[in-house]
């Protein structure tokens, strides 16, 4: 989970990333450790490293597949534990083991836990079968709860890459003018309908995420779907929290009844709310390429900073501008009323209580289309290659050449002979030289209009030309 000041930008390096696998469906090689006869892991191949514990990359051995594994390195076994009861009261579908201490735990949590899920899955897109396994990450396996810590793990789908890495390789295109697939706005809505079920399954299970950012979405290839990851840190509703030592959000993504509290050392109660603003903000950074407020916050730490290096004067100042700035999304307000975006402006306004719940979001229009036929995200984007259409006189060669073959011609007579075939066709005129040049033609309108698509697209920044005579011989 996010903290106020050490992940305010929620622009974590690498070793504090999410796990993400440069390819999923691969193995790691040199494997030393086996985890319950099914999961191979190496100490070298670390994904990530966090406060409470440290992520490698391992193989589910009879599938195949790539996974995660987390190993506890914290001081007490509390926070492990809360994770595991978490995952449970999530994936929940309401059947009680009554063998089992951590299912009842997790079905008793809250009355309305069942009652919630039915009316979220009635909500479910038309055609779409949403569960926890394609909402969230998944947790696969973990070790007996009554164990030592220096035993305690649990293993983890592994994802193809978050949506913060997604942000930055487009942004790196971008700067190169570079083709990258955020240039399409389906893709921004893509994110916003998955990430939004996942909220509203979540809601209706009576949790809050608490740190909703582009770091804690990731893409998973396989099942085409974004997934909310880091789920170890979910909140509850209506939870009053003391914000004078509160770690559980992103500075950057926080919603501004966070700022007010902080900046008045009091204490919030958490709403759902929170959630839907900071997934507005993570959607609209798609379109910026960058955080909304990341030029405010530099300016905030550059003007806060202590000559010490203490960064807090600036969060600070931050929390102070966010909880009172009457517009603090005037600079991209524009955007947000443009027709592709004003989905947004109801998740992004001050007043909690005013702002869309994720399950009213779901009624919206323009989230209601599939997106079947939608490449899928890349952090990297092939430039499509441009085809020249044939010419009259390319044409012509195609369909001489082999006549000139089986007449006996060789080498560098056939080229002499086509030209001077192609020279008289062209001087004496007739059917084929018409029905070559309307095919020339229609070739050529074909190409144009296909690079006019392109171009709309940032592709391709004009036309070749045609080549419609033979070179001299």
């Amino acid at each position: 989970m996010g903290s106020g000041a050490s992940k305010a930008q929620g622009a974590e390096d690498k070793a504090s990333r999410s796990p993400v696998a440069e390819d999923p469906e691969k193995c790691p090689e040199g494997c030393e450790e086996k985890i319950e006869d099914r999961y191979r892991v190496t100490g070298t191949d670390v994904l990530g490293i966090g406060n409470f514990s440290i992520v490698r990359k391992g193989c589910d051995i009879p599938t195949g597949e790539a996974v995660a594994v987390k190993s506890l390195k914290a001081a007490s076994s509390t926070k492990f534990r809360r994770e595991v009861f978490l995952f449970e009261a999530v994936f929940s579908n309401g059947e009680v083991d009554e063998s089992s201490p951590i299912s009842r735990r997790a079905f008793n949590r809250s009355a309305t836990v069942v009652k919630g899920s039915m009316e979220y899955d009635s909500k479910c897109a038309p055609g779409v079968v949403l569960t926890p396994n394609n909402l969230f990450v998944q947790l696969l396996a973990y070790s007996n709860l009554d164990v030592g810590m220096d035993d305690s793990w649990s293993v983890l789908e592994l994802g193809d890459f978050t949506l913060h890495d997604l942000v930055l390789a487009c942004g790196d295109a971008a700067r190169g003018k570079k083709p990258h697939c955020l240039q399409n706005e389906a893709q921004l809505r893509r994110v916003l309908v998955h990430v939004n079920s996942a909220l509203a399954f979540l809601h209706s299970r009576c949790f809050i995420h608490g740190d909703m950012k582009p770091s804690n979405i990731m893409w998973f290839g396989q099942k085409d779907r974004w997934k909310l990851i880091d789920m170890d840190g979910l909140r509850t509703p209506s939870e009053v929290v003391d914000m004078r030592d509160a770690e559980f959000y992103t500075a950057i993504y926080a919603a501004p009844e966070i700022a007010r509290a902080v900046a008045d050392d009091g204490p919030l109660r958490l709403s759902r709310r929170l959630d839907v603003w900071s997934v507005g903000l993570s959607v609209l950074e798609m379109k910026l390429l960058r955080p909304v407020f990341q030029t405010k916050w530099e300016a905030c730490c550059a003007e806060g900073t202590s000559s010490e290096g203490d960064a807090k004067g600036g969060l600070d100042l931050f929390f102070q501008w966010l909880s009172s700035a009457a517009d603090p999304l005037q600079d991209v307000r524009t955007l947000l009323e443009s027709e592709g975006l004003a989905v947004l402006g109801p998740m992004l306004l001050l007043n909690p209580l005013e702002r869309i719940s994720p399950a009213q979001l779901q009624e919206q229009p323009a989230l209601k289309e599939g997106f079947e036929a939608l490449p899928k995200p890349s952090l990297t984007e092939e430039v499509p290659v441009e085809v020249k259409p044939k010419s009259a006189w390319q044409l012509f060669q195609e369909a001489h050449r082999a006549e000139l073959v089986e007449q006996g011609f060789a080498g560098p007579k056939i080229v002499q002979e086509l030209h001077r075939r192609w020279k008289q066709l062209q001087a004496e005129g007739g059917e084929e030289l018409r029905l070559l040049q309307a095919r020339e033609a229609e070739l050529r309108a074909g190409v144009e209009e296909r690079s006019k698509l392109l171009g709309a697209h940032g592709f391709v920044s004009g036309t070749d030309s045609y080549q419609t005579s033979p070179p001299l011989p």
